[in-house]
């Protein structure tokens, strides 16, 4: 894979301004990096943490940008098994009409739904090649990531679904409780951003499909608003812990 790093936003840019609360959380916390005596921002997304020994670490990494990790045809095979689980929905009862029939195991918002393709190992039973495909791009990567003989297992491998308006908004949020993070671009949509933050500035990461930011699960990320599409992304989460069949938690 040919690495190449993701565009910086000029903080005097036009951000989504429903991102504004979560861009102000990351400036603050920048700050708060700097003092030793001001205590970690903390939100309800507070789970046990894997930078125990410094609670800043991950927001001083850079996250990447990894161009074609999946090609046209296994972005389609990950969708079509997504297809497989008609069945598998959730009683939210004002999902976008755009989900309705978008398989799922969770919903996030009305806009926003993500699927367990890892839950029963089903990820890897169907899809093994691809599977240390995508194992290899996460574990692979110069510069400053885990060493390749840490012992890292799958967490989850979620199927997320944005519909128009949809995004992920919220203040603060990190993939606690993980190590890193990989997330696949499996649509052509307009909005939709993945945005990281940098010194306290966010940094959109344009991405086309098949393409892939790989993160320290740690670092502060957000989806910017979905303006037309359906955003479909693949999310493969590292952890510390045995490989889990279930849902995020067991």
């Amino acid at each position: 894979f040919v690495l190449r790093r993701s565009a910086w936003l000029d903080p005097d840019c036009m951000l989504d301004p429903r991102l504004y609360a979560a861009s102000q959380a990351a400036l603050q916390e920048h700050y708060a990096c700097q003092n030793s005596n001001v205590p970690r921002i903390c939100t309800a997304n507070s789970l046990s943490r894997f930078w125990s020994e410094d609670p800043y670490a991950a927001e001083r990494t850079e996250a990447l940008l990894i161009p074609s990790v999946l090609t046209d045809e296994e972005v389609q095979l990950v969708l079509n098994m997504g297809a497989n689980w008609q069945d598998r929905t959730t009683d939210h009862a004002s999902l976008n009409s755009a989900l309705a029939g978008v398989a799922h195991d969770i919903a996030f918002s009305d806009d926003h739904v993500a699927l367990y393709l890892h839950r029963d190992d089903f990820f890897r039973t169907a899809q093994p090649t691809m599977l240390c495909k995508l194992l290899h791009a996460i574990r692979s990567q110069p510069g400053d990531w885990p060493s390749q003989v840490t012992p890292l297992q799958v967490r989850c491998i979620e199927l997320h679904s944005y519909a128009e308006g949809g995004g992920l908004l919220c203040a603060g949020h990190r993939d606690n409780g993980s190590v890193l993070t990989m997330s696949v671009c499996l649509s052509s949509h307009v909005g939709g951003h993945f945005v990281t933050y940098a010194e306290g500035l966010p940094v959109v990461h344009g991405m086309t499909c098949g393409d892939a930011v790989l993160f320290h699960s740690e670092k502060l990320h957000n989806v910017s608003t979905v303006e037309r599409g359906l955003r479909r992304s693949l999310v493969v989460e590292l952890w510390a812990q045995s490989t889990n069949v279930k849902d995020r938690f067991r």
